[in-house]
């Protein structure tokens, strides 16, 4: 009987202990959800890390980081590599089949794609057209500072029959071309116009000091109209029917010509210059560009004539945020444009973020590529395997600039994807292809080569580890596997203030990646002073442990001691 009551006692005890983790799993469960309902895709400090869902729940960080991975684990949260690791609930990304990310980036590419994904497939549904809005996906701020501009420039090319004429307005170099080209393809891509559709640029300005050339250039003009009018010629505003015809600088165009616009807006009709009785017809759609202020540079007959105005900021208006998305964008393009990679110290890229930039984005496109040819002469001249683009080649207004850089600092960490105290690197091709080449590039003859290992960018050099890794591995995932092992490098690195190198990653992460497969097979590495070496190095041998519970976790492993203190000795040594 006695024994009896003792068993009943014990599993009264465990169930307890059951009831207990159930509770608290289903506490971090609900608060991850409630956390997740709030979270911002586009916020660069997405999801939830132990720490914090510990403070609100007060409970253990260790407690709360088990359930976390005990959650990944089966499929109820999504789990974001880095420092801290962070989580936030699968249940509102419906679609999603991944569940490990090697960082934030990583997870906002896959959801932008899963929610252009949906998009489509709603949209088809309802009306059998595919969706509209990927077009106004490379411009910059489309879903910040100018979103209201878009969303009014959509609505204008929507607008029955034909669309509304608009005036964009904005300093020189705002985007007013590349927002008028993008809106010519929106209306071709929701089938406003035809595939074929013309589309015609004119700039006012280059006319401007010959009216009556300039009034030709637009409307045509029929033989003998003016002195060396030998035939009859068609102007650009026939060329553009069917379409649309973009005119910059339109406060250039004189009143005359303003007043040849009334027709074509009102009713769709215009003369050829000379022209008395002929109205010839062209359905066009006027998107109109200007710097000056409206009513003061043109007829205020031909304003009113426009029923769309759309201010754009200058880039002194556009937020930290977008000027960084700028200055990457346009490195990343003279990369693509000469299929070099391009190196650029962190002290430019603050300098270009914050300088005094009165040509705005066309300015600073135009000094990004001025400074890449100075660059791309040293590449040339120096025989260098990548452009470097430093101090000396930049001018002294982006020097001066470097005045305004502590005062923006935490702007800066905030919106950069990288540190704001690191160098970038631009390369031309995808990750894939970086991946492709890395073997070549990291392995020379066989060997590492250590010269290139000092002089390469640590991001971009764990980039090409991962080729290295897939050549040495047998049968492990080479992404997961240096995914996993660099957070778990960077949490030791931390916790004993170990500054890192490609030396001490690409040691790490093979030795690593091998004791795995070793591991995984049950022929774990046997150390002859084990406990010798345990007492020796205690501190480093307990954070390791830590550390690798993580890899532990991922792989579905227990790391030996013996394994644990070769590790170590790589460490230490």
């Amino acid at each position: 009987m006695k024994k009896a009551e003792e068993k009943i006692v014990v599993r009264a005890a465990r169930e307890k202990v059951v009831l207990k983790l159930e509770s608290r799993e289903n506490k971090v469960y609900s608060k991850l959800i409630e956390l997740s309902t709030r979270v911002d895709s586009y916020d660069i400090n997405i999801g939830f890390d132990a720490g914090t869902i510990g403070r609100e729940l007060n409970l253990l960080r260790n407690n709360v980081s088990k359930e976390l991975n005990k959650l990944y684990n089966d499929r109820k949260a999504v789990k974001i590599l880095g420092k801290p690791m962070r989580f936030i609930a699968a249940d509102n990304l419906v679609g999603l089949n991944q569940y490990l990310f090697e960082n934030v980036g990583a997870f906002q590419r896959t959801i932008k794609t899963l929610t252009m994904k949906k998009e489509k497939e709603r949209t088809l549904k309802t009306n059998g057209k595919p969706p509209n809005t990927s077009i106004f996906e490379n411009i910059i701020g489309a879903h910040d500072n100018i979103k209201r501009q878009i969303e009014q420039a959509k609505a204008a090319i929507l607008y029955p029959p034909r669309g509304l004429n608009m005036l964009l307005i904005g300093p020189t170099g705002s985007g007013k071309t590349i927002l008028a080209e993008t809106l010519y393809k929106y209306a071709i891509e929701i089938g406003k116009l035809p595939q074929n559709a013309p589309y015609v640029v004119f700039n006012c300005a280059d006319y401007a000091a010959n009216p009556q050339l300039l009034l030709s250039q637009l409307f045509g003009y029929v033989k003998g109209s003016f002195t060396g009018a030998n035939k009859d010629k068609a102007g650009l505003i026939a060329h553009a029917d069917k379409g649309i015809i973009f005119l910059d600088e339109v406060h250039r165009l004189p009143p005359e010509g303003q007043e040849m616009l009334f027709t074509l807006i009102d009713n769709g009709s215009y003369r050829r210059l000379g022209e008395s009785d002929n109205n010839r017809k062209a359905d066009v759609l006027l998107i109109a560009a200007t710097t000056e202020d409206t009513y003061s540079a043109m007829l205020k007959t031909f304003i009113r004539r426009i029923p769309v105005l759309i201010k754009l900021p200058s880039l002194g208006e556009r937020t930290i945020k977008e000027r960084i998305a700028f200055v990457r964008g346009f490195f990343s393009e003279e990369s693509k444009r000469v299929g070099i990679p391009i190196h650029v110290s962190k002290e430019i890229i603050k300098a270009f973020v914050l300088y005094d930039c009165p040509g705005n984005i066309g300015q600073l496109k135009n000094d990004i590529q001025q400074i890449c040819a100075k660059a791309y002469m040293d590449y040339i001249t120096l025989k260098r395997d990548r452009m470097e683009v430093k101090l000396s080649q930049v001018t002294q207004g982006l020097v001066d600039s470097f005045s305004k850089i502590v005062n923006n600092k935490e702007l800066l960490i905030q919106y950069l994807n990288s540190s704001a105290n690191e160098d970038m690197l631009f390369f031309e091709d995808t990750d894939r292809d970086v991946e492709r080449s890395g073997y070549e590039e990291i392995i020379s003859d066989g060997y590492l080569d250590y010269e290139y290992l000092s002089s390469c960018n640590i991001e971009y050099y764990r980039h090409l580890l991962i080729d290295v890794v897939s050549k040495t591995t047998t049968f492990l995932d080479a992404r997961k596997a240096c995914d996993v092992l660099n957070c778990t490098l960077d949490n030791i690195a931390s916790d004993l203030n170990l500054t890192l190198n490609n030396g001490i990653i690409t040691k790490f992460l093979l030795h690593c990646v091998c004791m795995l497969e070793r591991v995984i097979r049950k022929e774990p590495l046997q150390y002859a002073d084990n406990s010798t070496f345990k007492k020796a190095h205690a501190h480093v041998f307990k954070i390791l442990k830590r550390e690798l519970k993580l890899v532990e976790e991922v792989f579905g492993v227990t790391i030996p001691d013996t394994e644990l203190a070769y590790v170590t000795e790589m460490i230490v040594l």
